[in-house]
């Protein structure tokens, strides 16, 4: 299995743990938030991929069925997730984490797509540790979604598509 990342908008390969571990780590320490005042700019986001050979976007004859997409906000110290794959052979889920715990009051920045830019809703705040922890998960178990984060539905705009668990509505 190859773990292909794209992080500060290059593509990496990593075929060793040790080489994941170094990927993972630089996706959510050396991260750039963005703007906490302002739209601009955006800060941005790591993308990981699993597959048997190395992917990049530049390959158009096949792609990984699933990924996992990480916003991290190291001087906030929460990060967010967002996990995209099959269900069968025609239905894409996608999912976005879900903190229990997320600072609502104060909500970290968090990108989801830095091209409009669009954050993910608030809600989606996970620890770093704990993303970090699902990143991990998700390279060692050929791209299924981690099982060390609540996910609730959602879209690539942020935005959360279910009622919240364990909130009332």
């Amino acid at each position: 299995m190859i773990v292909s990342a794209l992080i500060h908008d290059q593509f990496h390969h990593a075929e060793h743990w040790h080489e994941v571990e170094r990927l993972i780590d630089e996706a959510i320490d050396q991260a750039s938030p963005g703007s906490v005042d302002s739209p601009l700019p955006p800060g941005e986001v790591a993308q990981f991929y699993c597959a048997d050979h190395p992917w990049t976007d530049d390959i158009i004859e096949w792609a990984p069925d699933n990924f996992l997409q990480l916003a991290s906000n190291p001087p906030a110290g929460y990060g967010a997730l967002t996990w995209i794959g099959f269900r069968g052979e025609t239905t894409m889920e996608t999912f976005v984490s879900f903190g229990r715990n997320a600072p609502l009051a104060n909500p970290p920045r968090l990108v989801i797509d830095p091209a409009y830019p669009r954050d993910h809703d608030a809600h989606s705040a996970i620890p770093l540790e704990q993303a970090r922890r699902a990143v991990r998960e998700f390279c060692r178990t050929n791209g299924a979604r981690p099982e060390s984060v609540t996910w609730v539905r959602g879209d690539l705009t942020g935005a959360i598509l279910q009622p919240l668990p364990g909130i009332a509505a």
